[in-house]
């Protein structure tokens, strides 16, 4: 138990939840939840009937709210009774006397969640929390490709660069090959972020960042390791690389690479060996609407056509004409 207790932190599934977190922070970060007081309007633009307008309506909606909640809990009570005044019938005092003392120590020793909703969770500051557990993770789950790409996504988050360096570096040593769709994609992100967000500073940190992305590049130029990437992937490879490769070429060339990316994304992709699933069309279907051209149609039609009983497919009315 004390040897599980202290590898808990690394395990698969608290790895799982801490991606979640702080995907979950990092969605809040760009779409903070707004307050009562911020969703306020402006009263100096208001006339004062105005102003006495909105505040009965905010009072009604409050008074509804709370009577809509304290319904539910008065059902949800009388369901509960209802079903232990059933399940009593023709049981003896000393019985019933017995259920009661364990239904008052199971209540005794149940843990009530403060903040079921995670309204107070919502409240905290998005980017230290991100950081509280990425560093748990960089501490008990160092070998897993994927602590480093979350270090390196809160680090450029918090414009730390020589950390987001850091990460992709210990990134690079789990995978040389740059085998990951998410590596690659961080690799070609830093390549143009890393550098941009140190501006015109020049100094030691510059040079190492500009070394730095050499090598992760093999002294190209991040355009031209795009396109030997692209060059490089044969149908059988997962969708996710076919994507991230098709989305780097959109942003190193705009316009120019929506051909090129189309063309990866939808070329030999139903056709492929590697057991091509529903899940995989999906992704690419969405890959191709993003990038645009009109393109994403035909290529849905021909995914619709492959899986004909597929609910995501047959709901879009762009393809069955509805």
């Amino acid at each position: 138990m004390l040897r599980f207790e202290d590898a808990i932190w690394g395990e698969r599934f608290y790895r799982t939840a801490a991606d979640g977190i702080i995907r979950c922070y990092l969605h809040l970060l760009d779409n903070p939840v707004k307050s009562d007081e911020e969703e306020e309007p402006d009263f100096s633009k208001m006339s004062a009937t105005e102003k006495k307008k909105w505040k009965q309506q905010q009072r009604k909606k409050k008074a509804k709210a709370e009577k809509a909640k304290e319904e539910a809990e008065n059902k949800k009570k009388a369901e509960a009774e209802a079903k232990k005044k059933k399940a009593d019938e023709g049981k003896s005092e000393e019985e019933k006397k017995k259920e009661e003392e364990a239904e008052r120590r199971r209540k005794d020793n149940e843990v009530v969640d403060p903040d079921p909703e995670g309204v107070e969770l919502c409240k905290k500051e998005p980017l230290a929390e991100c950081r509280r557990v990425v560093d748990l993770l960089c501490c008990h789950a160092p070998s897993d490709l994927h602590t480093w790409i979350l270090k390196y996504d809160v680090s450029m988050r918090r414009g730390k660069v020589l950390l987001a360096l850091q990460a992709l570096k210990k990134a690079m040593k789990i995978d040389k090959t740059v085998a990951s769709a998410d590596l690659f994609s961080r690799i070609v992100n830093f390549a143009g972020s890393g550098i941009a967000a140190l501006g015109d500073k020049q100094g030691p940190v510059k040079e190492i960042v500009v070394e730095a992305v050499g090598e992760f590049l093999g002294g190209k130029s991040a355009l031209d390791f795009v396109e030997a990437k692209r060059k490089s992937i044969c149908e059988d490879d997962h969708v996710s690389m076919r994507i991230a490769v098709a989305e780097a070429l959109i942003s190193l060339k705009g316009a120019e690479g929506t051909d090129d990316a189309i063309t990866l994304i939808t070329n030999g992709s139903l056709e492929s060996r590697g057991g091509f699933r529903v899940t995989n069309a999906e992704l690419l279907y969405r890959a191709a609407e993003k990038v645009g051209t009109g393109k994403g149609a035909e290529f849905g039609k021909a995914c619709m056509a492959k899986f004909p009983k597929s609910v995501f497919f047959c709901s879009l009315s762009c393809l069955n004409g509805s």
